[in-house]
């Protein structure tokens, strides 16, 4: 994959791929979402740490290749990245917004600026209703 992607499409990218890795790959998925916090925020789902360390791009496509994750290299998760960066982020964003999680607290986050944060089950009810 060596199309330039923006911020915001990083941060819906890894949401609704971890959503879509939970049918095939729940072990997995659940381990890499232990492994940093996911919070909703005004635009949906974010990861901080994430967030942070491309932020100065602002818009911009980010010209950084980031890091490869072992998990994620396979053909089925190579086409659900590929698929998504093909979608309008806003699209995505409409998406996420229509997900139990972000409706629950859309008033806190778009008020208050409340970031919630996200639990494993809260993703899994997203796109499995589980």
């Amino acid at each position: 994959m060596n199309t330039p992607v923006t911020n915001l499409q990083i941060k819906k990218i890894i949401y609704f791929t971890l959503g879509f890795m939970i049918e095939d790959n729940r072990e997995i998925a659940k381990n890499l979402f232990e492994q940093d916090e996911m919070q909703a925020w005004l635009y949906g789902p974010v990861v901080p740490s994430i967030y942070s360390q491309y932020k100065v791009y602002k818009n911009r496509p980010i010209e950084d290749e980031g890091k490869s994750v072992n998990e994620l290299n396979n053909q089925k998760v190579n086409y659900i990245i590929d698929a998504l960066i093909d979608v309008d982020p806003f699209k995505l964003v409409e998406i996420s917004h229509k997900h139990d999680f972000w409706k629950k607290y859309e008033r806190e986050i778009r008020e208050d600026n409340m970031r919630p944060t996200y639990r494993f089950s809260d993703i899994e009810e997203a796109f499995h209703g589980a």
